[in-house]
């Protein structure tokens, strides 16, 4: 998806069907509702393919698993954006809770809370549960970091 600049923005686990081919478990992402390409007026789509990357106009996803700069009006939103969720997600997955405002339903607080405040590291919140490689810590970390230089790079 990111090699034709489409950006999901909803990655969540309710968007990430497992189904079988050739024998094999496939991940597959569903429900491109908003992606960057697909919502975007004509002349803004156009800037995403010249740029891989998109402004939001309206806030759009799901709370816990938004990035910062899905939150924050004039931000660009990248490919980036979608590693953030991913993040979450696997955050999720391993530790078993989410690693901002988890127990919060007040959307202004999640937000808040994702834009302001940091994530408990993955090897910290599962220490007790026996943990997880370094590596698999590592690049769940890599990916919840605030500012988009610090995240992973995407080839677009």
């Amino acid at each position: 998806m990111h090699g034709k600049t489409v950006i999901h923005r909803d990655i969540k686990p309710a968007n990430i069907m497992l189904t079988e081919v050739d024998g094999r478990i496939v991940y597959k992402l569903i429900d491109l509702s908003i992606s960057a390409v697909e919502r975007e007026a004509r002349e803004d789509v156009a800037q995403t393919l010249r740029t891989g990357t998109t402004t939001l106009q309206a806030l759009e996803g799901t709370p816990h698993f938004m990035s910062p700069e899905q939150i924050q009006e004039g931000t660009a939103v990248t490919a980036q954006t979608d590693l953030w969720s991913l993040g979450v997600v696997m955050f999720q997955a391993l530790g078993g809770t989410l690693p901002f405002a988890a127990d919060e339903t007040d959307r202004t607080k999640i937000l808040y809370a994702i834009v302001n405040a940091q994530p408990p590291q993955l090897s910290d919140v599962i220490k007790e549960a026996g943990g997880v490689s370094d590596s698999i810590s590592d690049f769940t970390d890599h990916a919840l970091q605030k500012r988009l230089l610090d995240r992973f790079e995407t080839e677009q």
